[in-house]
């Protein structure tokens, strides 16, 4: 938000428990830091796991939309799909780490 790149509007949303009110923040497509159309899956999902910003991680926010939305029964293709993405590069990350810690200690 702090770049222009997104902008917040308030939104109606049904959910389980009835109709609410909640902030959306939209993608400003023409923006200079939109690369949602520019990059593969792959990259984007690295991009995902380095971004950080003052309130949280990109991964702490995409993981929690999507259990929010499993949670209301959304389904959401192309999120669960970057979301698988995102969470195989984090596990082979990882995976890889503890090699390189064993390599290092044995």
């Amino acid at each position: 938000m702090v770049t222009g790149a997104y902008h917040p509007k308030w939104v109606q949303l049904r959910t389980s428990l009835g109709t609410i009110e909640a902030i959306a923040f939209l993608v400003e497509l023409e923006h200079p830091k939109y690369v949602g159309t520019s990059l593969n899956r792959e990259s984007k999902a690295k991009r995902i796991l380095e971004a950080k910003g003052k309130r949280g991680s990109c991964y702490e926010y995409m993981k929690q939309t999507v259990q929010f939305l499993r949670a209301e029964k959304i389904d959401d293709k192309n999120l669960e799909s970057l979301y698988q993405e995102v969470r195989k590069i984090k596990s082979e990350k990882s995976v890889s780490l503890q090699l390189d810690h064993t390599n290092s200690v044995g």
